[in-house]
């Protein structure tokens, strides 16, 4: 009788702690890429500066923004964009080196963030620059029609002192000024294409 209630009360446990991963799960998983959302993202980046801290090792972040994505996403209506993000999604899941973690920063948001562990800013560098390459060059195909978007990459690496905000803060304004010189050269070229047609009209 008591072995009997030991092990149902072991199998309630068991059935009750499976329930609470895939919930934790759930909870950690961003719906739409499948890759960890913002929350797991708090929890893991803590840990690993953390872990910089004590063992004196690099750390460094890469912040993954999609061009001028609000302008895709009416352009081609937010259902596409969503595949497309979708599909961005899986594609830098599937280049992570075994020292990277992949995130989706918000459940509506259009940047991704990837934590590289025993990684400095020169490594780093170089696989964002890989990442973005290979992105820039993907053909996202949504139903018979292909779609294609670039990207920005914002860097930065931990600091003695950094928290978690701190280093993505860093991340958040290199990608913010790679945006806004990206937006003034296509604006500058668009200004000279105007001219040029005029010049030739003329």
């Amino acid at each position: 009788m008591v072995i009997a209630m030991t092990c149902a009360s072991i199998l309630t446990g068991l059935i009750f702690y499976n329930k609470y991963k895939l919930l934790q799960k759930d909870n950690f998983t961003d719906p739409l890429t499948g890759l960890r959302n913002d929350k797991a993202l708090k929890v893991y980046l803590s840990q690993k500066i953390k872990e910089a801290y004590q063992s004196g090792k690099p750390l460094s972040i890469i912040i993954i923004d999609v061009d001028n994505f609000a302008v895709f996403n009416e352009k081609y209506n937010q259902t596409i964009g969503d595949k497309v993000l979708g599909e961005v999604g899986r594609l830098l899941s599937k280049d992570n080196r075994f020292t990277d973690e992949t995130f989706r920063q918000y459940n509506r948001g259009d940047e991704f963030i990837i934590v590289s562990s025993n990684t400095t800013i020169t490594e780093v560098e170089i696989a964002a620059e890989r990442k973005r390459k290979f992105l820039a060059g993907a053909n996202f195909l949504i139903g018979d029609i292909s779609y294609n978007v670039t990207v920005c990459c914002g860097l930065s690496e931990y600091k003695m002192g950094d928290t978690e905000e701190s280093l993505l803060e860093r991340a958040n304004y290199a990608v913010r000024n790679i945006a806004k010189k990206k937006m003034e050269r296509t604006l500058r070229n668009m200004y000279l294409n105007v001219l040029n047609i005029t010049y030739y009209v003329f």
